[in-house]
């Protein structure tokens, strides 16, 4: 694939689906955590065996999902990859850890977003993302904000032909 073939918004759109993954990835672990105490705790109050069995298949269908949705992030990371004009693989993981940081900035900066230190963790983190990606991808790729800036300043037809 030729850098002119690869579009940045597709790429950026792979990347929310990435950071929606390792979000839910993350909150069915807190679930399947909780329903693991649980069970630890039913079992030494001697909970009934139907309580145990309730809990036991809860935590089966979390994990199940877990599966799921961890075999999904490998997959969207795999059409992310055929997006790469020099893919290094020595970024890989390091992309998946740099896409969860600005995940989760976020979602700090989301309970409070007049708070300027907040947005600022935030808006270092999604950038420090986009110098991973680029390296990930062997291409540079700037964020949306900077695309549409560039297509703003792009002259139209009507000042290419004078007629402004």
């Amino acid at each position: 694939m030729t850098q002119n073939e690869t579009s940045r918004w597709v790429v950026v759109d792979i990347i929310e689906m990435i950071k929606e993954q390792l979000a839910i990835y993350s909150h069915l672990q807190e679930l399947y955590k909780e329903v693991v105490d649980n069970i630890d705790l039913a079992i030494s109050e001697w909970a009934d065996e139907d309580h145990l069995n309730e809990l036991t298949k809860e935590a089966t269908k979390l994990r199940n999902n877990i599966k799921d949705v961890y075999e999904r992030r490998q997959k969207t990371m795999a059409e992310l990859r055929k997006l790469a004009i020099k893919y290094d693989r020595k970024c890989h993981c390091l992309l998946k850890h740099a896409i969860k940081e600005w995940w989760i900035a976020e979602e700090v900066w989301n309970t409070d977003k007049e708070n300027e230190t907040y947005e600022a963790l935030m808006l270092a983190a999604e950038n420090y993302m986009y110098k991973v990606l680029s390296q990930y991808l062997g291409t540079e790729i700037v964020t949306c904000w900077r695309c549409l800036a560039d297509e703003l300043a792009l002259p139209t037809k009507e000042k290419e032909n004078g007629s402004e």
